[in-house]
């Protein structure tokens, strides 16, 4: 079992990523060869193997954890799961993206049970976000002031949070990150075709969603 800590790795990382071989074939060569001596129980190797994975790692664990859980506790969950695993890797796809489906399954089963309502009530929004809501259909995202940009930031992660826990997964990867469907699908592990389904399924509930708040009275 590796002792992870994530206090030094990024100096690793800095120190992995000097030098002359900056291409992507220079980078997926030296994690060959830190796959290969972490598996041998290369401490180092597998420090310097967080430490380029864990921005992968983090970027799918932030903002989808119950607040209960730390994503650095949970960050390390993956990694251990990632090098409890690492002998089976046969490099068939990038590292990243074996971790990134160990990372979407640690995540699905930290928020599997919670609860969420069918719908989103005014009362749940703060004024600020109310008034984004109220002046949607004139307002430019472009034209927001800071303050109406972290409203509707917080407006959308409440909608989202109104949709399961890997249908939201599927939104943020395909609506906000800018994978393809394909790309996705992959790292949930699931067809191309199932995840369009729940794609198309899951924007329709953001829809009605918004539509609900819209129509609601104001007090």
């Amino acid at each position: 079992m590796y002792a992870l800590t994530f206090s030094n790795v990024f100096s690793d990382l800095l120190q992995a990523q000097g030098g002359d071989d900056s291409s992507s074939e220079g980078v997926s060569r030296a994690v060959g060869e830190w796959v290969d001596a972490a598996t041998q129980g290369d401490q180092r190797a597998a420090e310097r193997l967080v430490a380029h994975l864990y921005p992968t790692v983090s970027k799918i664990l932030r903002g989808r954890l119950p607040q209960h859980l730390a994503e650095e506790d949970v960050a390390q969950d993956v990694f251990v799961k990632m090098f409890a695993k690492l002998s089976q890797y046969r490099r068939e796809v990038p590292l990243e993206h074996w971790v990134s489906r160990i990372a979407v399954t640690t995540c699905l089963n930290a928020v599997r049970g919670k609860r969420h309502r069918l719908e989103l009530r005014l009362s749940d929004l703060s004024d600020g976000e109310q008034a984004i809501l109220d002046n949607r259909p004139e307002t430019e995202p472009s034209s927001r002031t800071p303050d109406e940009q972290m409203a509707s930031k917080e407006l959308l992660s409440k909608l989202l949070n109104h949709l399961s826990a890997k249908d939201r997964m599927i939104i943020e990867m395909i609506e906000l990150e800018g994978r393809t469907s394909e790309e996705a699908a992959s790292v949930l592990g699931i067809s191309s075709i199932a995840l369009r389904v729940r794609a198309t399924r899951a924007r329709a509930k953001l829809r009605r969603h918004l539509t609900t708040l819209m129509q609601l009275p104001r007090s």
